[in-house]
């Protein structure tokens, strides 16, 4: 399977590790004869980690906001989680390093 792959794929584990660099193939150009089309714009749910620290009419309606984005969308996006930018920061280098870890792995298997 993989030797039919075209050469120019790269899986999306490999396009993270290098933000920087996008593939010809994702960018698209635009023409005279392009369609103008306007995506509506998806808000993503917003869930308020903070409130849901202590019990209170505030926090159940948060965790039903929470149950319902896990239900519906299967993601959201976190707020007041307390963690700092240089901590996400050094997740992001830790996760990057991750996956040149399995890729390196993969391919060697």
């Amino acid at each position: 399977m993989a030797e039919t792959l075209n050469s120019d794929f790269k899986p999306v584990q490999e396009l993270a590790l290098d933000c920087n660099t996008l593939l010809e193939r994702y960018i698209h150009k635009l023409n005279d004869d392009a369609i103008n089309v306007n995506f509506p714009a998806i808000d993503i749910p917003v869930i308020d980690l903070n409130s849901l620290k202590y019990s209170s009419p505030s926090a159940d309606k948060e965790l039903e906001k929470l149950r319902t984005s896990l239900s519906s969308w299967g993601c959201f996006q976190a707020i007041n989680h307390g963690m700092t930018s240089s901590f996400l920061d050094k997740c992001t280098v830790l996760a990057k390093t991750s996956l040149r870890f399995q890729r390196r792995k993969s391919s060697s298997a």
